[in-house]
């Protein structure tokens, strides 16, 4: 894989690409630099077209939790985009800066600059993609947060006690339980609580209950209700929380490194636009001048054509005339 396979991948777009050097012209050194980056940054492509797929599949509200698998992606894309950030700004000073390859000639310098530049926008697109799902990320997991706390506050309340209306809604009319749970959403103190609680009024109520099995399902769902969550599930509720909200201020931070590498993009793309446009005028003068030497070639063959018509014409004088004077003598 090399840069021109770069051409062909999803940052490829339909301007013009640039003259590349052909590959016996390329230092072994920026031809190493320049695929290792083309590489990195298909990678960072591939990387972007996934964690789109893995948000689009989480906004389906699919039963599987894919942060996780969008979080690593988005860890290992950052790397790659910190190693091509280097791989690129080492190209842009060593093979595209001002007097950069002196001693090389004019059109491979021009090349290099070329290449580099060529390399520059790739890398830029393939940002601006990755920034794209990074804020898509963050979104997705505030929604989630939002979610996850508000799940928490339920959680609490229901433990701080507040599941009245939670037993008497859960309650089937006629049954032992429900009159009981009836009895404690009137009065939580009244003494006939003692027998809702009391195992052997909770017994007898099973032996009273001509559903039979539904009463002990019923009694043990209502158990259930009353107990309210454990500490240990607001615990992990809580765990929860912090884990998205540390992934937040991870993606956020990435956002703004992110922001980094576009102003130093900014400021080497400013520096070369000299030197980009001069590319730009040395190649229009050199299809000029070619141009100019194609007709100078077409005129000099016609000029060598009417001379050589001119000097048979006049070899034919010549031997007519000399023909002429040898039958006089001759005669």
């Amino acid at each position: 894989m090399s840069f021109n396979d770069l051409e062909r991948g999803p940052a490829s777009t339909s301007t013009a690409a640039p003259i590349l050097p052909t590959q016996e012209a390329l230092d072994p050194e920026f031809k190493r630099l320049a695929d290792r980056t083309a590489i990195q940054i298909l990678k960072i492509n591939s990387n972007v077209s996934n964690i789109e797929r893995l948000l689009s599949l989480s906004s389906r509200s699919q039963p599987k939790d894919w942060q996780h698998r969008i979080t690593a992606l988005l860890d290992s894309t950052r790397d790659l985009i910190q190693h091509s950030t280097t791989d690129v700004k080492a190209l842009s000073t060593q093979y595209a800066a001002p007097g950069a390859h002196a001693d090389k000639p004019e059109l491979q310098q021009q090349q290099y600059k070329a290449t580099v530049s060529k390399l520059q926008f790739c890398f830029e697109s393939a940002l601006r993609g990755f920034q794209k799902v990074q804020r898509g990320s963050v979104e997705r997991s505030r929604r989630t947060l939002d979610v996850e706390k508000e799940k928490e506050r339920r959680l609490k309340a229901e433990a701080a006690g507040d599941r009245t209306s939670v037993v008497s809604t859960s309650s089937v009319p006629g049954s032992s339980t429900g009159t009981a749970g009836q009895r404690y959403q009137d009065n939580p103190n009244d003494t006939a609580l003692t027998e809702f609680s009391s195992p052997r009024n909770d017994s007898q109520a099973l032996i009273d209950d001509d559903s039979g099995a539904p009463g002990l399902q019923q009694q043990q769902q209502l158990q259930a209700v009353v107990e309210g969550p454990t500490q240990a599930d607001i615990e992990f509720q809580e765990a929860l929380i912090a884990e998205r909200e540390a992934e937040i201020r991870e993606i956020e931070g990435g956002v703004h490194e992110l922001n980094e590498i576009f102003r130093d993009l900014a400021n080497i793309v400013t520096e070369q636009g000299g030197m980009i446009d001069n590319i730009e005028y040395n190649i229009t003068s050199i299809a000029t001048n070619t141009q100019a030497a194609d007709r100078e070639l077409v005129t000099a063959h016609e000029y060598q054509r009417k001379a050589g018509r001119r000097a048979l014409c006049l070899l034919l004088v010549v031997g007519f005339v000399i023909a002429i004077v040898l039958l006089a003598l001759l005669s």
